[in-house]
């Protein structure tokens, strides 16, 4: 699948998840704005939370404001990214060189709930 403006478009006010478990990050935040130039992935996020799991409950996360992705936004080459549809009218962007996965969610799908984290005040 080819993503284009139009398709990333859809997923602006959903949620964006940047994980990978070689290099131990996750994050997530909610989708400001996305565009595509040259083949370059371009992310802007209002605001984006990093998660930290824990090894009794990896399925319990804590999240905590991150400013790393503020200023600059989050950009990747879609070359070296394979993409998916995974159901729910989610979008996977899954680099097999680095590890890194993207998940994307509609506006009307998951969302991550702002009073769950730390540092972030909710307005």
């Amino acid at each position: 699948m080819n993503l284009t403006n139009e398709k990333v478009a859809e997923f602006v006010e959903g949620d964006m998840e940047i994980q990978n478990k070689n290099e131990g990050y996750l994050y997530r935040g909610p989708i400001k704005s996305a565009t595509i130039e040259n083949n370059m992935f371009l992310v802007k996020f209002a605001w984006i939370a990093k998660g930290k799991r824990y090894r009794l409950w990896p399925w319990w996360i804590n999240w905590k404001k991150e400013d790393k992705f503020a200023s600059d936004g989050y950009v990747r080459n879609l070359k070296l990214y394979g993409v998916s549809e995974i159901g729910n009218d989610r979008l996977s962007l899954c680099s097999f060189t680095s590890g890194e996965l993207l998940i994307l969610f509609p506006p009307n799908g998951s969302k991550l709930d702002p009073a769950k984290v730390e540092g972030l005040k909710v307005s």
